[in-house]
Parts: structure tokens; sequence; C-alpha cells
């Protein structure tokens, strides 16, 4: 009888554990993990005797303990597939409790039997110290604890922060020096995040607009009488759905986007709010932001944001997928450059100027017009003569172009294969792509090296039976095959599978 409770208790607590259910409320006795088992008590009857008991292995302590059971049973499981598969990356990243104690996240990153990149969160890991050697050892302790070795680490993903990305002192070098093989990359959505931030640093007048979009939501976020209002006045001129106004994200540049293209489809509702706040509620507050939101400026430099934003976004979201593969990744960083360039004319300034100008002409605000502009001291210019800008659309040409140009050089210099450790995986793809084996990259692996000549082999029949232009693809046709055709090329299957998909480690910070 005793078996057959406790096992009951045990599926209980992997139910609640499954759904995400808390398991206690205030009163212990109106909790989930104990009224459902008053619930299966009613089919099995010894259940209801046992938990009449004085102990009946429902307490706290005993759920935690069934808790640490279940969760070191999952992680034995995870451990053994992926000792099983060979190479695996490490994922990084750290934050703080609700105490404000330093916690490092931890994931391993590695390509099952069906060649699907898997990512798999192995736990949170308090820290006394974030420095560099501190968070290394950190490492170096938990991958003892799992029993993987280090020799099969092929990749490290992290922050840029100095303690994390340091050349010298930081965990990725102390890394580096202990496996040369786990090369470091920096998380590609953060990478586009500090894309942003950097681009809108350069215009200083859109991180002026930006400014006031994130007084604005702090306005209407004050008070529930100003979203009423905004609501009231939202509902009656929207010819579509409306939502509410939310502060920009602080440190998040890209979840800003929604805010930013929100708040131009909404720019009559902020007016007309903003402009009812001051005059019925007299708010010192709403005057200031509506003589800001009357400009017709401000509606231009929200859209030249929404131009490099709205792409970066879009980015952002790519980086993000557990299969994209540093070939995919590149390539959407390209093509999102080359979106970015192409708004680099002047015909497009120009339709975007226009468009303003027909906006602000129907909501009633001020036309965009040149500012006052000063001389610079003689210190500056010497005895030429300064520039003054002639229409307001070349002294806006200045600031956009700038701005893109600064999104581009970002691009550039986050994303460079030569500057970010690309160049050896794209090296391995590259091999896959042309068959043309490079010893000096394939000598690195020893997955790999110890059956080079293999691999030249392999390359060649499987390039002459099958066309294929990219990893991805590759990996697919190898996928289809037969399985016993697959056991051609067990060397080729590692070199897709494991070099050129699964040492892309990229967080999903």
């Amino acid at each position: 009888m005793g078996r057959r409770c406790l096992l009951r208790i045990f599926t209980s607590a992997q139910y609640l554990l499954r759904q995400g259910l808390a398991f206690r409320r205030c009163d212990e006795t109106e909790g989930n993990f104990r009224r459902l088992l008053l619930l299966r008590s009613e089919d099995v009857p010894e259940l209801k005797n046992w938990l009449s008991k004085w102990i009946d292995f429902t307490s706290w302590k005993i759920q935690n303990e069934m808790l640490d059971m279940f969760s070191h049973d999952i992680l034995r499981r995870i451990c053994v597939e992926i000792r099983k598969e060979g190479p695996f990356s490490i994922i990084v990243d750290g934050t703080q409790d609700i105490t404000g104690f330093e916690q490092e996240s931890i994931c391993i990153r590695y390509v099952d039997s069906k060649l699907e990149p898997v990512e798999v969160f192995m736990g949170l890991y308090s820290m006394d110290s974030t420095t560099g050697e501190a968070l290394a050892r950190m490492i170096e302790d938990v991958l003892l604890r799992f029993n993987l070795s280090i020799s099969n680490l092929r990749g490290q993903t992290y922050d840029g922060a100095a303690n994390m990305a340091g050349s010298y002192t930081g965990c990725q070098a102390i890394i580096s020096r202990m496996q040369p093989l786990a090369l470091y990359v920096h998380c590609g959505a953060h990478c586009v995040n500090l894309v942003a931030q950097s681009a809108a640093a350069e215009c200083t007048d859109i991180m002026s607009a930006m400014t006031w979009l994130q007084e604005r939501g702090t306005f209407f976020g004050s008070s529930i009488k100003f979203r009423q209002l905004f609501a009231q006045v939202a509902v009656t001129d929207a010819e579509g759905p409306w939502s509410a106004i939310k502060p920009l994200c602080p440190t998040r540049w890209l979840m800003r986007t929604p805010a930013i293209n929100s708040g131009v489809k909404q720019y009559r509702a902020v007016v007309e709010s903003l402009e009812a706040a001051k005059i019925e509620q007299k708010d010192t507050r709403a005057a200031s932001l509506v003589e800001t939101c009357q400009k017709g400026s401000t509606l231009l430099l929200l859209q030249m944001a929404l131009s490099v934003f709205g792409p970066l976004e879009l980015l952002n979201t790519s980086l993000q997928s557990s299969s994209a593969s540093v070939d995919q990744m590149l390539e959407a960083v390209e093509t999102v450059k080359k979106d970015i360039l192409s708004s680099r004319t002047d015909e497009s300034l120009h339709h975007l100027f226009e468009a303003t100008a027909h906006s602000a002409a129907e909501l009633d605000l001020e036309p965009v017009v040149l500012p006052r502009q000063r001389k610079p001291p003689k210190r500056y210019t010497g005895p030429a003569a300064a520039h003054q800008h002639t229409s307001a659309e070349e002294y806006y040409r200045a600031k956009y172009f700038s701005f893109l140009d600064a999104a581009v050089q970002q691009l550039d210099d986050r994303f460079s294969r030569e500057k970010t450790g690309l160049h050896k995986y794209c090296k391995l793809q590259s091999i896959l792509h042309t068959g043309v084996v490079d010893h000096d990259v394939i000598a690195c692996y020893p997955e790999m090296n110890a059956a080079s000549t293999s691999l030249e082999i392999e390359l060649r029949m499987f390039r002459h039976q099958n066309k294929y232009s990219s990893a991805a693809e590759a990996i697919q046709i190898m996928r289809n095959l037969q399985p016993g055709v697959q056991d051609l090329f067990p060397v080729h299957e590692t070199s897709a599978g494991k070099s050129s998909f699964e040492c892309n480690c990229r967080a999903q910070l």
C-alpha cells in the first residue's frame, strides 16, 4: 500500500511540474498539490487513509526533495545524450535574482543524431564574484559535474562585457587557453541591439525624439485618468485597432520598435490627448510634451528611426532561431545591410520628407523647417567660411545619412568574419560547399583529422550525387538519405552537422 501511495504522490508532483503549476498557496491545505492528491484519493481508497496520517510524505521538505530528484534525473538524461553526440558548445549569461545576488544561466548546444541543433537549459548557478577567472572556474566545475569533457567543447557564447569577452583575462580567453577549439562568438541578438544603440547615439536629434517618446509613455503610465483620456481619443480617431501607450524598454533597443511604430501610427491620438490633458487637467508636463509633439520634425525623426530599427528588429528575430547556421546568419546580416544602404539616397530621403510634410499638414503640426544654425568658432573653421544649410531637407539629409552609415558600419564591425572568429567556421562550411579539403583547418579537429583522406572521398561522392549551395541544404539531403546510404558518409556527416552547424553557438539573450 505504501508503495502505491508514494507512487501517486510522485506522479502528482510530476503533473504539477509538467504543467508549471504552483504546489502551495498561503494555506498549504488548499494548495494544488494537496487538492490534487485528495482528488485522486477518490479513486484510490488507500491514498485517502495515507493522507490522514501524521507523516504522509507531502511536507514542503519532501516536495523540494522530489523536485531535486526530478531535476537530477532530467539532467542525467540530457548529459548522456550530449556525451553520445560528442562536440558541444556552451552559452552563459549573467543576471541578478530578486534579492540582488548574481547568478549565471548555462545552456548547452549540440547536434542530435538527426542533425537537428538542440539547446538545453542546464540551470542557474550562484556567483560570489563575476571576474573572468571566477566565471571560467564555474564553467569548468559545471562541465566536470556533468561529466562533459572540455576536449569536446567547440564554441562559447557570452555577452560583450569585459569580464566575459576580455582578450587576456576575460572568461572566453581563459577557456580558450584550456581548449583552443572553443571559439568565442559574441551573442548575435545582443550585437544587433548594440548596433541600434550605437546608431541612435550617432544622431542626437533622433535620441531627443526617442526621449520624448519615453517621457510620453511615462506620462500616460503615471495616472489612470491619462490612460483613460488617451483611450477615449484613440477609440474615436483610430481607423483600425489601437494599442495602449507604453514606455520604451531601457536596455533592449530593438524592443522599442513596436513603441515607435505605434507612436507614429497613433500620432493624432497622442497629440489630441496631450492637448486635452494640458487644457482640462492643467498639467505642466503635458504642456511640455505638446510643444515637442506639435513639431513636424519630431514625426520626421521617428520615421527616420524606423528606417533602421525596423530591419534590425527583423534581423534580431532571425538571429534568435536555434536552427540558424553561421552562413545563414551572415547572409541575413548582408541582406539587412543592403536594405539600409538602399535607403541612403536623396530620392528615399525626399520621399520620406514629403510623406512627413503631408502627415504634418493632416495633423495640423508645425511644418518641418530649417533650425537656427550657429556659426562654429573660428578655431574649428579657420579662415574658411562655415557651411550653412540652405533648406530643412538638406539639414536633415546629413543627420539621416550619418544615422544610416553608423548602422551599416556597426554591422560590419560586429559581424566581421575576421574580427569575430567566425572565419574558421566559414572555412569549414567552404569545405562542404566546394569539396576542397583545407588540411590546415581539418587538422585542428580530431574528429575529422583522423579520417581526412576518407573525407575527401566522401565529399567527392556526395557532391557528385547531390546539388546544394549551403550547409542547411546539405544537412537536409543527408537527413533524407536511406540509413544504408548515410553509412557511406560518416566523416562527411560529422563535417556537415557537428562542425558547421553545431559549432555556431549563439546565445538567446
